[in-house]
């Protein structure tokens, strides 16, 4: 823990708040780092900065994932459909670090941040937040439109298959080895779902367990999404789909608009067509993710003892 922050809400200004530790990167970035042990300077250089929507739009001071251009990689615009911003399938122009910068598309930007004085690539730098994007966010919604279309009686998805479902997960629990950090709970509890259970289910046990119970055109679509996480999350293979990842992406895009309604094309739905870029810059998807420091959040809330002062006392008790 490098840093924390302690207040009633977010920092109001982000240049502001974090002036300081800039000027401390950039220095580290020009200068380098002087290692006594080592007695050699060590190149500093800043990879990545890995944060979730709400916060990159702050960081970088653009509108947040539901405003009129709220997609960090393309110029799409949004839709209202149903009460819900949604960004329909296409092909969209990328956004680039040039354009980025001179504000080619203004909409998209509500000022300009301090890390453009870092020199660093703006689009790229900042990878999209897997454990929130692809975990939580279209997995988790998936689920969420299974028990929708249960309730209303849509594509043959009735209340027998959901308790089907649900069946097949209490046998599995038993049986899960302890590789995985979280026992997994069924569908009545989908709403308290953590990331590594979403994760459970997407890459390992929902191909398996979810074939004979959900109708066959929403299975086909969640198994092709489930090869390529994995794919793209593998050690090794993720450099073989590359070329194709961006395509049998969208291709999925357009099976879960046909399965859900355009209305469900939500902000990290449509996202999920940029993760190869992240691949190609950073590597398997496990490389740029945050579980390691969401994991850690834990010991910092368990830290505090308190409501006063509470960003103090986690410093403290880091200290000692």
């Amino acid at each position: 823990m490098m840093a924390i922050y302690g207040g009633n809400s977010k920092p109001a200004e982000f240049n502001e708040f974090s002036a300081d530790t800039i000027s401390e990167i950039k220095e580290m970035i020009d200068v380098g780092l002087f290692s006594v042990k080592f007695n050699k300077c060590i190149v500093i250089r800043l990879a990545a900065v890995i944060c979730d929507v709400p916060a990159r739009s702050s960081v970088r001071y653009t509108v947040n994932h539901n405003g009129k251009s709220g997609c960090n990689r393309c110029t799409v615009i949004e839709r209202r459909l149903e009460e819900k911003t949604t960004f329909l399938n296409w092909v969209y122009t990328l956004r680039t670090d040039d354009n980025f910068c001179r504000q080619s598309q203004s909409i998209h930007h509500q000022g300009h941040s301090i890390m453009e004085t870092l020199y660093i690539n703006m689009i790229i730098t900042f990878p999209l937040y897997s454990m929130h994007m692809v975990y939580l966010g279209v997995t988790k919604k998936l689920a969420n439109l299974w028990i929708d279309l249960e309730h209303r009686r849509l594509l043959n998805l009735n209340s027998c298959a959901i308790r089907e479902i649900n069946n097949v997960i209490s046998g599995c629990v038993a049986s899960t080895p302890t590789d995985f950090p979280r026992k997994y709970r069924t569908l009545d509890f989908v709403s308290a779902w953590k990331a590594s259970e979403c994760r459970l289910l997407l890459l390992y046990l929902g191909p398996v367990i979810l074939q004979k119970t959900l109708p066959q055109p929403l299975y086909l679509n969640f198994r092709r999404l489930a090869l390529s996480i994995y794919l793209l999350a593998h050690p090794k293979l993720h450099n073989t789909v590359l070329e194709t990842a961006g395509i049998d992406l969208l291709n999925i895009l357009k099976e879960y608009e046909w399965c859900y309604g355009s209305e469900n094309l939500v902000y990290n739905v449509h996202s999920l067509q940029h993760l190869p870029e992240d691949i190609r810059a950073y590597g398997p998807l496990y490389s740029f993710s945050a579980f390691p420091f969401g994991s850690y959040m834990r010991q910092i809330k368990d830290s505090v003892r308190s409501g006063f002062a509470v960003a103090k006392q986690a410093a403290q008790r880091y200290a000692e």
